[in-house]
């Protein structure tokens, strides 16, 4: 039913997202309102002029996110031109009062940009906040303040509104309070779920002021397409799935170019190691010299040992801190979806569209197929990563890529993991039976879809292994699911704990930290037997994984090559074993398995990988992304500084390449502009990437300086070596000139790689340059940097 607009308790709710996150918050604002005694209207900001009309809205939330260089979504674009009109008088918004909670991430230096540049628009125009500005990180991560900002948005909303106590609906049914006392008994009822008692949110003055202070905490966002919604009625019901006949349902049986069939044919191949990579033991992340009091883990509470804890132990064990706390947790969020299953159904599981043909944000292509073609180690044995490059035939590809353009590879969960997940919930029998999923048609949640990447009749096994995102760290609302239908009270209790508001600390230390996964928790939590439908409503979509093209169109236009290492995580006593990357170790798996084929021998050179004849190659899923400033300069004669770390010289090569063939076939006979190269690595004899290329192209003039660090060689070997330990130690040696090149003669600055502080560490390295060579404080050097921004002659293309 449609908000009477002339009701004194309404407000609006405007999203801007690229990857969902800003959805997923807003969703999530927007079912809370009812029990705060507030309505709401949520709209997505690419419906301007269509649902909304700005200017004729008086209190709105914004929630918006940043992606690019500082850029907004794709969703926003149009609204913020329309914002930004020259010709718009600075009373055009003085009816409008807003609160703004915007997303960024503090490992990219343009953090929060378009968020930034929206508050100050709407001020510019005679807006005003009614509460201020929260900034999300992804870096820190966003459970860790999000929920008091959320919270704190409430009060003030109703002061705004002039809502008196009577009109304000309670909040009790916000959050459930468990409450727990010293007593070992007492801990084991009041875990039990009929124990949750409703809690009756007093709003006060002072709570209001309290309120608007957390708004100012710096905010990090939710996980990609994360449900975090709320509502105000506990699980309808358990059983959402019901088995009939598949009658209305037809048969899929038409073959698609982007099915399954021609994807994931190596899922189901072991992953074969090139090497052992030593890997940070999480085991030993909290070890102290004291030791610690340790329940035991099988539920007798009174007895106890004394032991050093490992991170696994510490998961699973109830909060010494929380024992005897009563704890605020989530309401349990909404279901809303059924599934049917059709027993009787014939599916042919290779015949499935990949993502129901659902598409993917900042794809500007189509899926197509891409064979590999070869793939080589760029990396000793003894390297710390095991680096990849694999060439791509993009003949049958709907891609035009230039220097600098990066693309997407959909690939599959782990089939391994993906069969263990199936045994632990107990869907063995039901894996392979087909099934349709519908709305709830009793649901109160406000903004309920089925999801569009699952086919309309699919099964759990291909759900699980193309569809959702298994990996994910399980966001709070997820972990409150897990807690209801988790049998043993011990460990309902410890899921509660996880997903409480009193126990953030703990859910970002265990959880989110160490990444752990849907299934690390099941392994955890063993008697914890959650229902399938839940999982669709509240697991995100399976990413597809982004990757820098590494060669030039110039040499051949319908082949490309790209870099990565090949991603560890390590294992986790009693919970996990050691991993590897999904999309990395799927890759890896096919370079291993094609590899096996060929010689009969797993353990064969990957370099054979690339003898293999035509008939003999793999596809892969690929689109192309959309990259609208990392590119070289339209002008030749424009110096280029490029800083690339590890994988991040991926681009660099293409770039080196294109200038090296440009200069060769368009008969160029002018000498190139300057092209600086800061690369670093660990070692030099056992990492140093393209090692062999980056010294032709240095000998052969195309890069005019290749300036090379090496972190972890040992200091002896350095003592008379020009090389520096880290890229930022480099610059700072060769200051001035790259001052010179920037300034003077207008060099366009690109820094590429893993965002592991790189990013940070390398713009704050160019403030101090800037400071110095202008002779200026720090805060006229960052206002210069800002320009460089804008003029897009400093660019960033990293990754977290």
């Amino acid at each position: 039913m449609p908000v009477n607009r002339s009701s004194s308790n309404v407000f609006t709710i405007l999203y801007g997202s690229q990857t969902g996150q800003a959805k997923a918050i807003s969703e999530e604002i927007h079912e809370l309102s009812d029990q705060h005694g507030l309505n709401s209207n949520l709209f997505c900001l690419s419906l301007t002029e269509k649902k909304f009309t700005l200017e004729k809205e008086s209190l709105v939330v914004f929630v918006v996110s940043t992606t690019g260089e500082g850029d907004p979504p794709d969703t926003m674009c149009k609204f913020m031109r329309r914002l930004k009109k020259k010709t718009l008088p600075g009373t055009h918004l003085e009816n409008l009062r807003y609160a703004l909670l915007a997303l960024g991430d503090t490992n990219y230096t343009n953090f929060c940009n378009n968020g930034k540049e929206l508050d100050k628009r709407l001020l510019q125009l005679g807006a005003r906040k009614f509460y201020e500005t929260g900034y999300a990180d992804d870096a820190v991560g966003l459970e860790l303040t999000v929920e008091p900002w959320i919270e704190g948005l409430w009060p003030a909303l109703q002061r705004h509104l002039g809502l008196s106590a009577e009109e304000v609906c309670p909040s009790d049914s916000v959050k459930g309070l468990i409450g727990l006392s010293n007593n070992c008994a007492d801990l084991i009822n009041n875990g039990n779920s009929s124990s949750l008692e409703e809690s009756h949110d007093e709003v006060t003055e002072e709570s209001m002021r309290a309120g608007e202070r957390t708004a100012q905490v710096e905010i990090s966002f939710l996980k990609d397409t994360a449900t975090n919604g709320m509502s105000k009625s506990l699980e309808e019901t358990d059983d959402a799935i019901v088995s009939k006949g598949g009658k209305g349902v037809s048969e899929s049986t038409t073959e698609d170019k982007n099915s399954v069939a021609h994807v994931f044919q190596t899922s189901s191949v072991n992953i074969e190691n090139i090497k052992s990579s030593p890997t940070k033991d999480f085991d030993s992340l909290n070890d102290q010299n004291t030791s610690a009091v340790r329940p035991d883990l099988s539920g007798q509470c009174n007895s106890l040992q004394s032991s050093p804890l490992t991170l696994g132990d510490q998961l699973k064990m109830p909060s010494p801190s929380l024992s005897s706390t009563s704890l605020s947790i989530p309401q349990l969020p909404v279901a809303y979806l059924d599934i049917t299953f059709h027993p009787d159904h014939k599916l042919d599981f290779f015949s499935l569209p990949l993502h129901n043909n659902a598409s993917f944000p900042s794809a500007i292509s189509g899926v197509s197929m891409a064979k590999v073609a070869s793939a080589k180690l760029l990396t000793s044995n003894s390297a710390v990563k095991t680096a990849l490059d694999i060439e791509l035939d993009i003949t049958d590809c709907d891609m035009i890529y230039e220097p600098g353009d990066s693309f997407g590879i959909i690939c599959p969960n782990s089939n391994a993991e993906v069969e263990e997940l199936i045994t632990k919930l107990g869907l063995n029998e039901k894996a392979d039976t087909p099934f349709s999923i519908q709305l709830r048609t009793s649901t109160s949640k406000k903004s309920a879809s089925v999801p569009n990447y699952i086919p309309e009749i699919s099964v759990i096994r291909h759900t699980f292994l193309i569809c959702l995102e298994i990996r994910a760290a399980p966001s709070k609302a997820l972990i409150r699911v897990l807690s209801e239908h988790t049998s043993d009270l011990q460990q309902k209790r410890r899921l509660q704990e996880l997903c409480s508001k009193q126990g953030t600390n703990e859910y970002t230390k265990f959880v989110r930290e160490p990444s752990l996964s849907l299934l690390d928790l099941l392994n955890a939590f063993p008697s914890c037997q959650p229902p399938f439908v839940r999982l669709l409503e509240l697991m995100p979509r399976l990413k597809a994984r982004l990757y820098s093209v590494s060669s030039s169109p110039l040499e051949d236009p319908l082949h490309l090559h790209f870099v990565f290492n090949i991603v560890e995580f390590p294992a986790i006593g009693g919970i996990r074993e050691q991993r590897q990357g999904v999309c990395t170790g799927w890759l890896n798996n096919i370079a291993r398995s094609q590899g096996k084929s060929m010689t009969g021998d797993s353990k064969a050179p990957i370099d054979a990988f690339s003898k293999l004849n035509l008939e003999e190659f793999v596809k892969v899923p690929v689109f192309q992304r959309k990259n609208l400033n990392f590119k070289l300069p339209s002008n030749p004669k424009t110096p280029i500084i490029m800083i690339g770390p590890g994988t991040g010289v991926a681009p660099f090569i293409g770039f080196l390449k294109h200038r090296e063939l440009k200069q060769k076939k368009l008969g160029l006979d002018t000498s190139l502009s300057d092209a600086w190269l800061f690369f670093g690595c660990r070692h030099k004899e056992r990492d140093y990437l393209y090692q062999q290329e980056l010294e032709q192209f240095l000998s052969s003039g195309v890069l005019s300086r290749l300036c090379v660090s090496f972190s972890r060689d040992p200091v002896e070997e350095l003592q008379n070596s020009p090389h520096p330990k880290y890229v930022q130690d480099n610059l700072r040696r060769h200051s001035a000139e790259v001052a010179q090149l920037v300034f003077e003669k207008g060099a366009m600055v690109y820094i590429c790689g893993d965002a592991d502080n790189m990013a940070r560490n390398v713009y704050d390295t160019f403030l101090e340059i800037v400071k110095e060579y202008k002779a200026i404080d720090i805060t006229e050097a960052r206002k210069e940097m800002m320009k460089l921004r804008e003029n897009k002659q400093y660019l960033e293309d990293i990754w977290t």
